[in-house]
């Protein structure tokens, strides 16, 4: 009797034990080939590397013109302000004695907390716009390049007087490259209270870099109008 207990005892519960593990093989299958209805709720994210494209939020070329300005901004903290200014804008004399690297810091030096902030949301905002609305997915990064380089030859050119120049080329360059792609569009400009078109934005810029005499920020009208005008 007892073997018989013993036998039937094995044979029960290997055969419990066999069916749990196909049960369990079976259901790990068809969930790993088959989506659930809290994956198609709560899909899956994708952490791409920080300089990469694809599902990011903010394209390359944009993310490393923002880490540039807070890079040069907060070292302003650390320097006084005449010397931040020296170090990093742009001067003829300085050029002349080897400062060649402010050709480039002078196009993302910030001199106050409002100008970082809003140069930094307009930059982002319609940077996004440009990226994902262009035919070619490296027009963002040749409008930056090209306003930088177009800018600082317009900084050496016409900028010979011994006081320090900022330059806005690459702000520019991304919102002429909507007055020129989309002229009638219209934007609510804050503070006022309506709109207005890209074509009145464009010359009202365009009318105060010339009454400044900020002939640098051309740069980036220059290299917008040529990728418009390509595209």
């Amino acid at each position: 009797m007892n073997k018989y207990f013993i036998k039937f005892s094995k044979s029960y519960f290997s055969s419990k034990s066999n069916n749990s593990f196909i049960f369990k093989n079976s259901t790990y299958n068809y969930l790993r080939n088959n989506k659930t209805k809290f994956e198609y709720k709560f899909p899956k994210r994708r952490f791409n590397n920080f300089f990469q494209g694809g599902n990011s939020t903010f394209p390359p070329a944009l993310k490393l013109v923002f880490i540039i300005n807070t890079i040069i901004f907060g070292l302003g903290f650390f320097m006084n302000k005449n010397d931040y200014l020296k170090q990093f804008l742009y001067s003829h004399n300085s050029f002349k004695h080897g400062k060649v690297l402010s050709l480039v810091t002078a196009h993302f030096t910030k001199v106050n907390w409002l100008e970082f902030i809003l140069d930094n949301i307009i930059i982002l905002m319609l940077g996004m716009q440009v990226s994902m609305n262009s035919p070619d997915e490296m027009l963002l990064q040749r409008l930056i390049l090209y306003s930088i380089g177009i800018g600082s030859t317009l900084l050496i050119l016409f900028h010979k007087d011994e006081y320090f120049v900022k330059s806005d080329a690459i702000l520019r360059g991304i919102i002429m490259y909507f007055v020129f792609s989309q002229p009638n569009h219209s934007f609510l400009v804050i503070p006022f209270p309506f709109r207005v078109k890209a074509m009145h934005i464009g010359l009202i810029l365009v009318f105060f870099d010339l009454v400044s005499q900020k002939y640098c920020n051309f740069g980036g009208t220059i290299a917008s109008f040529i990728l418009t005008k390509r595209f």
